[in-house]
């Protein structure tokens, strides 16, 4: 399967999710996808995307100094890769 992570924004967007930046993660290896939330402000957005990745709570990460431009930040590991997702 190819994987181009502006396809996973393109489903992201058509599912009505703002998305502000691509990038890739500091590293690559990821097995699991992992959200990690910056800010409590949008608590029904965290639960859909922890549903739609099929996350658990070990998954979600809430760092101790938040990025102050960033909501919520996705990192896709080889779970969604191997998916038959986008």
């Amino acid at each position: 399967m190819l994987f181009r992570s502006t396809d996973t924004a393109d489903f992201l967007s058509s599912q009505g999710l703002n998305i502000v930046q691509i990038d890739n993660a500091e590293r690559l290896d990821y097995e699991k996808s992992r959200l990690i939330v910056h800010s409590q402000n949008f608590p029904y957005t965290l639960r859909y995307l922890t549903e739609m990745l099929g996350l658990t709570e070990g998954q979600i990460l809430r760092p101790v100094t938040p990025l102050p431009d960033i909501d919520v930040a996705v990192i896709l590991g080889w779970d969604w890769v191997n998916s038959d997702r986008p």
